[in-house]
């Protein structure tokens, strides 16, 4: 079952993918621009598990645990914005950024291309790490989740690299590019998580 869920995803994407190739007006970047943001976007992946992993040390460190925290609402928040929100867009920033740094886009869809594939990576990961389970098998209502964010993260870097150098307003672009995803995630979280049992992982959603 999990094998057969990755390449149901990997399908279903990859046809996804191939059309927004072609859409870029007659043009078409070289293999290795559409291909190894795939491959960070698994990297990203793997980063979250280490972030993960080392704020829940600092923080059982400290004293600290989720599970102490009375409020339900709180409770949510503070595991939806640690579990997924801040972690999950840092280490989708990160390898965008490395993805830009790696092939310089020419243009705002190049790096659109270059969030979607970096979500596509991550997406693919998950899809081996929780699948084969109908909890996993659920996660196909969400597959497309992690290419929007990497889409709409990449929209608002490349609009602020095109207005910086045509020396227009352009930090307020990056904010928006990584923030915005962050208040996404961690409000879809918090529904989740205050709607279903909370034995139930909250990575159903999207990580």
């Amino acid at each position: 079952m999990m094998f057969v869920q990755l390449i149901l995803a990997a399908v279903i994407l990859g046809i996804l993918y191939k059309k927004m190739l072609k859409w870029e007006c007659g043009r078409s970047i070289n293999k290795k621009q559409a291909f190894v943001p795939i491959f960070l976007g698994l990297l990203a992946t793997m980063l979250t598990l280490g972030f993960a992993l080392g704020i829940a040390l600092t923080f059982m460190n400290m004293g600290y645990t989720v599970d102490s925290i009375q409020n339900v609402v709180i409770k949510s928040f503070a595991t939806s914005f640690l579990r997924a929100g801040f972690i999950e867009e840092l280490s989708r920033l990160l390898m965008i950024i490395l993805s830009i740094w790696l092939f310089k886009p020419k243009n705002v869809y190049e790096y659109i291309l270059t969030g979607a594939a970096v979500g596509i990576g991550i997406t693919l990961l998950e899809e081996f790490v929780y699948g084969g389970d109908l909890e996993g098998l659920l996660r196909l209502i969400t597959l497309g989740v992690h290419t929007v964010f990497g889409i709409i993260m990449g929209k608002y870097i490349g609009i602020g690299q095109y207005n910086k150098k045509n020396h227009l307003p352009y930090k307020l672009q990056y904010l928006i590019a990584f923030f915005r995803i962050i208040a996404i995630q961690t409000a879809c979280y918090i529904l989740f998580m205050m709607s279903a049992p909370y034995s139930i992982q909250p990575s159903l959603l999207t990580t």
